[in-house]
């Protein structure tokens, strides 16, 4: 169970990401990527899990994999919606890659961690109480 007294008061102050994904591998890289650029993750794995984080605590992004089953991104997303919770939903990985050539690792985290932080800077003030 979550309790911000707990939390340090640097940690209170990062932006909070919940990671839902059925694949644990792709949780941890989540988890360690966005940790190391300033978030504070949390990861479920499946929609019953999510919706119950959702319902306790209070986040200002959800991850969506595309492990998930589209009734559950569904779900979730209009679980978000209601709460103003920016959603990204990343898309399955056998999409045309960009070129021939193999496609850097970095690249890809590089371009993961701007979408995230496109959605909720690191070190941006909160916005809470939104209607």
């Amino acid at each position: 169970m979550f309790q911000k007294n707990a939390l340090s008061t640097q940690t209170a102050a990062r932006p909070k990401v919940l990671t839902v994904s059925r694949d644990k591998l792709l949780v941890n890289i989540r988890q360690n990527i966005l940790s190391r650029v300033g978030y504070t993750v949390t990861a479920a794995e499946n929609a019953t899990e999510a919706l119950v984080k959702l319902a306790s605590q209070s986040f200002d992004l959800l991850i969506l994999c595309h492990t998930l089953p589209n009734r559950d991104k569904n779900l979730l997303k209009s679980k978000s919606k209601a709460k103003h919770i920016p959603v990204l939903s990343i898309t399955d990985p056998d999409h045309k890659p960009k070129s021939d050539a193999e496609v850097d690792c970095l690249d890809l985290v590089a371009d993961f961690v701007a979408k995230v932080r496109a959605l909720t800077p690191p070190n941006a003030p909160m916005q809470r109480g939104r209607a």
